[in-house]
């Protein structure tokens, strides 16, 4: 059955493609044609799909950004004080209107943006690195060790997120500081079980078993080869405990334990702004807005990375 599939030919000169739908090994007589020879045009490789949802995640984040840092650096208005009338609907002065109290709900909103920006951005990635090095640990340090960590990250992760955060929150007390620990703790156990997944495989490979048939110690094995190896995958996760904070982070806000005021929260505006649904329904808009950009930002980030990965990973198949 003839195959659409071309084959490749060896030659003294070098390697010869032939369009196996037209030709047989190469014979002169037969009609088919060379598409590559060793010093002629190279043949067309597949195209690549385009990652849009890694540039379209990058795009929303880093425009959240640059609006965000504008309205700390240089804010066209004053956030906590009155700067126009009281419920102003969206017009060429303020983007967004002003609240119940004539505060510029644009700059607010936008301030509110880099805290939430940076909160999860940094709580995620303290929770990346402490839940990598213990999986690592878990793996180094045997069957015994790895049962205990495991067991220990199941039974956290058994209860429920904003009840360990709202705990934390009574024990470490109010604050941005204090709200970012209490993140990075609930989201250790999720970072161990997927960093253990992910270096289980690195830690039964060749070159790791030859290195420890070597001498090479087990501090040496986890920081040169289980935690390097396995960081595409966390790198993914990263970007979905970031997506993941800023949901919490807002619906924490809404219900008082978040970020605090007179700090501008997207979360806490919302609940502040809800008895104004009627007659100022952009008091809810624009939060809301800003909530549902940055948690889309990191999911799309998240799934354009792994897109990436897989096809590096083809890549190197190939």
């Amino acid at each position: 059955m003839t195959e659409a599939i071309s084959e490749i030919g060896e030659t003294r000169t070098g390697r010869v493609l032939f369009d196996a739908r037209a030709g047989h090994d190469g014979d002169d007589a037969a009609p088919g044609r060379a598409l590559r020879t060793a010093g002629g045009p190279r043949a067309p490789r597949p195209r690549r799909r385009r990652n849009w949802s890694l540039w379209i995640g990058l795009t929303i984040l880093v425009t959240v950004l640059a609006l965000s840092l504008w309205a700390n650096v240089a804010p066209p208005f004053d956030p906590y004080d009155t700067v126009g009338g009281r419920l102003e609907a969206p017009n060429a002065v303020h983007w967004f209107g002003t609240d119940n109290i004539g505060r510029d709900v644009f700059t607010r909103v936008m301030q509110s943006g880099l805290l939430g920006l940076g909160t999860s951005a940094s709580a995620a990635v303290g929770a990346e690195l402490i839940g990598v090095v213990v999986a690592a640990v878990a793996i180094s340090g045997g069957r015994v060790v790895q049962e205990i960590i495991m067991r220990f990250a199941d039974a956290f992760l058994a209860i429920p997120g904003i009840l360990i955060v709202l705990l934390l929150r009574v024990v470490l007390g109010a604050g941005t500081v204090q709200l970012i620990i209490a993140m990075v703790v609930l989201y250790i156990p999720s970072v161990i079980r997927v960093a253990r997944g992910a270096m289980i495989e690195v830690n039964n490979s060749d070159f790791v078993v030859l290195a420890r048939q070597q001498g090479v110690s087990r501090a040496r094995i986890m920081f040169l080869y289980l935690i390097p190896n396995a960081y595409p995958t966390l790198l993914v996760q990263v970007a979905n405990i970031a997506s993941r904070i800023i949901v919490l982070e807002a619906a924490l806000s809404y219900l008082g334990q978040g970020i605090q005021p007179p700090v501008p929260s997207a979360g806490r505006m919302l609940y502040e702004n809800q008895v104004y649904m009627q007659p100022a329904p952009f008091l809810l808009v624009a939060p809301a807005l800003v909530i549902f950009a940055l948690a889309t930002g990191w999911n799309l980030l998240a799934d354009g990375l792994q897109r990436r990965l897989a096809q590096r990973k083809e890549g190197a198949r190939a």
